[in-house]
């Protein structure tokens, strides 16, 4: 329902990464209160960069992203580590 957590919080690491279509974010309710939820961006949303963690971005499948909505549930996530294409 999004409101739930995972009982901890993270400290923000925010980044130079920017928030164009595909990238994958730390949700937040304000400094230092990441944890479990995270959103993809739909389209670039410039406003947000250096306010939010960037720590992802969809690299394969993007079609699937105008598909997406609420209640999908996410069945396989792959890491793909800093060097990955895409990430920078």
């Amino acid at each position: 329902d999004g409101w739930g957590g995972p009982g901890y919080t993270l400290r923000d690491e925010i980044n130079r990464l920017r928030y164009r279509r595909g990238a994958v974010g730390m949700a937040l309710a304000g400094a230092d209160t990441g944890g479990s939820q995270f959103f993809i961006t739909l389209s670039p949303q410039p406003h947000l960069d250096g306010g939010y963690t960037v720590f992802g971005r969809v690299v394969a499948g993007e079609e699937v992203l105008a598909r997406l909505v609420q209640g999908d549930r996410i069945v396989r996530v792959r890491e793909l580590g800093p060097g990955a294409p895409g990430l920078q």
